[in-house]
């Protein structure tokens, strides 16, 4: 039985694939990067929010994400199970595990089909490209 790992936030993901065994080593399937992520609105997009004046303050600046960030979330999210869904066809995994911070997973879900989510063993809500990576090497040797 092979299982597939997929870590991921908004920014980084990365599937690992595991062929041997309960306790078989991990090797790295495919990175993704949403560059777009990382940027500041500033120098990803010209008719950004900015700071605005409201009623209730002098200035405030926008706190949450643009549209345009969220379209490249969108598209992060669609590029990564577009990959998940190749995998399944090709039977590349019969298993797959989904850790990914509650930003970022129901954008996931939302997206993955049903052949792929035929296959998700688990889903876990927790970051790890904030965590240490010896957590990780941990995490994945006990699921």
């Amino acid at each position: 039985m092979k299982t597939w790992v997929l870590l991921a936030n908004k920014g980084k993901a990365i599937i690992f694939s595991k062929n041997k065994g309960p306790k078989g080593p991990y090797d790295i399937k495919e990175k993704f990067i949403n560059s777009s992520a990382f940027k500041k609105e500033s120098d990803i997009y010209s008719d950004r929010s900015g700071a605005s004046r409201t009623s209730y303050t002098n200035n405030s600046a926008s706190l949450s994400d643009s549209k345009y960030k969220m379209e490249q979330g969108n598209k992060f999210a669609n590029e990564i199970v577009r990959f998940l869904d190749k995998g399944v066809v090709a039977k590349d995994y019969d298993q797959l595990i989904i850790v990914s911070d509650k930003g970022f997973i129901g954008n996931l879900r939302s997206k993955i089909p049903a052949q792929v989510n035929s296959t998700k063993e688990k889903e876990i809500l927790k970051n790890f490209y904030t965590e240490v990576p010896h957590e990780l090497n941990l995490f994945l040797k006990e699921h």
